[in-house]
């Protein structure tokens, strides 16, 4: 599934690169220093990232894992200080804080696991539930090795996000997306290739995923174009922030039900995006 999607989004970007700029864009810019000692690093972070999840998923359940995803917004903002010296406004932070706020509450799924005794013996028994559903991501560090591995791909997502603009500026949106996607499609065929996961494809399904891919791809590369205008913790922050319109077109297409977290959640986000305008 993975390499399909990931091979479609590639295509659909090299795709426009070939009918906005031809070739000679990519033939002159990508075999320049500028240009692969970012997307070097990136890639290889973006593997680490791919098999971190992988171990994360593996440990533990996804109500763990997706919630302590979504703390990448707050990495982001010391990680793009400290690689390009950029800084949000102060409301800016305030919006980066929301947005993730809000997509950890969005994500959480209520799973059930017992509160350490310190924590059930400073706070009322009545509570216990509530704490519980709130902050067992949080407390399943401690004793989750899943929890851990999702909260480092957390903090390598923050790191690569820096280099993928670095790279995005040598060339444009379309190229790095492109190179970006068909890179990853080839790592993750060349694994799942020697693990013998490919004697059987299914062909409707092949067809169904490379075009979603072929669609998500333009996607990409206008998330990407983000990086030619503002800044890394503002870009980066904002791509998490389609899981509110996620929610919404899920109410709307598919009569969805969401309880009142989520819809707090998605508020939340919301106000975030918004803030992040000052």
């Amino acid at each position: 599934v993975a390499v399909l999607f990931a091979l479609g989004c590639g295509i659909s970007a090299l795709l426009l690169e070939f009918a906005f700029n031809g070739i000679n864009t990519l033939k002159t810019s990508v075999w320049t220093s500028a240009f692969l000692l970012p997307f070097a690093v990136t890639a290889v972070l973006n593997i680490f990232i791919l098999y971190g999840t992988v171990l994360a998923m593996k440990y533990e359940d996804v109500s763990i894992v997706a919630p302590l995803s979504s703390s990448m917004p707050m990495f982001v903002i010391v990680m793009s200080y400290a690689l390009l010296g950029e800084w949000p406004t102060f409301w800016g932070r305030i919006g980066i804080l929301c947005i993730a706020l809000g997509a950890y509450l969005l994500y959480l799924k209520g799973a059930k696991y017992p509160l350490p005794m310190w924590l059930q013996t400073i706070t009322p028994e009545k509570r216990h539930d509530g704490i519980a559903f709130l902050l067992t991501p949080c407390l399943r560090l401690a004793s989750s090795k899943g929890a851990r591995y999702a909260l480092g791909v957390a903090y390598l997502g923050a790191v690569a996000v820096n280099f993928d603009k670095l790279a995005v500026l040598a060339t444009n949106p379309m190229i790095f997306s492109s190179l970006a996607f068909l890179f990853v499609a080839s790592v993750i065929f060349l694994s799942s290739n020697v693990a013998g996961n490919w004697k059987n494809p299914n062909i409707v399904v092949f067809w169904k995923i490379f075009g979603l891919g072929l669609f998500m791809g333009i996607g990409s590369v206008m998330m990407n174009a983000g990086y030619l205008y503002g800044i890394v913790p503002y870009v980066g922050t904002l791509k998490r922030a389609q899981i509110l319109w996620t929610v919404v077109l899920a109410w709307f297409f598919l009569g969805e039900k969401h309880g009142a977290l989520r819809l707090v959640g998605a508020a939340i986000i919301f106000a975030g995006a918004t803030l992040i305008l000052f």
